[in-house]
C-alpha cells in the first residue's frame, strides 16, 4: 500500500510541476531568476491557453471581476481567470492571468500577461506561479519612456523564500527584473534585461 501511495504521488507531483508551467528547458519554479537572464517571449504569439486542472470553487467565482480591457479579455477568450486590477500606462497593460487557485481563493498557476497596443507582448515569468511560494511576483512599475528609454519598461519584484520560511513570509531578498518591450515587425515583444 504505501509503495502505490509513493508513486502516485510522484505522478501527482509531475503532473502538478507541468501543470504550471515547467519550461521546455528544465528550467521551473524560481530557478529563472538566480540563473542569467535569456528571452523567453517570441514576437507575434499567440496567448496561451490556459490549462485548468479542476473545476472553479463556487466562492472563487464570486471573486472574478469581467474583464475590463483588450489583453484582459484576450486572457477569459483563453480561459484564464483575470484576478485583480490591471497596470496600465503609456498604452501598455499588464493582466494577472489564473489557471486556478487555492481554498482561500489565492491565484495558483497564473502568470503576468503583457499588452501593448491591445497586442500581446508576453509574459513577466518564463512559469507560471502559485501564491506564497518562491519566485512569486509582488510590485510591478511601468516606466514607459521616461529617463530616456526608447521602448516603455517594467519593472517587477518577485518575492523570495527561505528554506526554513513558512508560506506567510519569505525573508529573502527580492529579486527585480527589468523588463523592455520592444516593437518588431511581427508585433511588440517582452525582453528581461540583463541585471547591472
Amino acid at each position: 500500500m504505501g509503495r502505490w501511495l509513493g508513486l502516485v504521488l510522484l505522478v501527482a507531483l509531475a503532473s502538478a510541476q507541468q501543470a504550471v508551467g515547467q519550461s521546455p528547458d528544465g528550467v521551473h519554479g524560481a530557478d529563472w531568476l538566480d540563473a542569467p537572464l535569456v528571452a523567453w517571449n517570441v514576437p507575434g504569439a499567440s496567448v496561451p491557453q490556459a490549462r485548468r486542472e479542476m473545476p472553479r470553487d463556487p466562492l472563487c467565482e464570486r471573486a472574478v471581476r469581467a474583464p475590463e480591457t483588450a489583453g484582459a479579455r484576450q486572457l477569459a477568450q483563453q480561459g484564464w481567470t483575470v484576478d485583480g486590477p490591471s497596470h496600465s500606462a503609456h498604452d501598455v497593460d499588464v493582466v494577472l492571468g489564473a489557471s486556478g487557485e487555492d481554498g482561500m481563493c489565492r491565484p495558483m498557476g497564473f502568470n503576468l500577461f503583457v499588452f501593448a497596443d491591445g497586442r500581446y507582448a508576453g509574459t513577466l515569468s518564463p512559469v507560471l506561479m502559485d501564491s506564497r511560494m518562491d519566485g512569486v511576483v509582488g510590485d510591478i512599475e511601468l516606466l514607459g519612456t521616461e529617463a530616456g528609454h526608447l521602448e516603455p519598461r517594467i519593472r517587477a519584484t518577485f518575492r523570495r523564500y527561505a528554506a526554513t520560511d513558512p508560506l506567510c513570509c519569505p525573508s529573502g531578498p527580492d529579486t527585480v527584473v527589468e523588463y523592455a518591450i520592444a516593437a518588431g515587425s511581427d508585433g511588440p515583444v517582452v525582453v528581461p534585461l540583463p541585471r547591472p
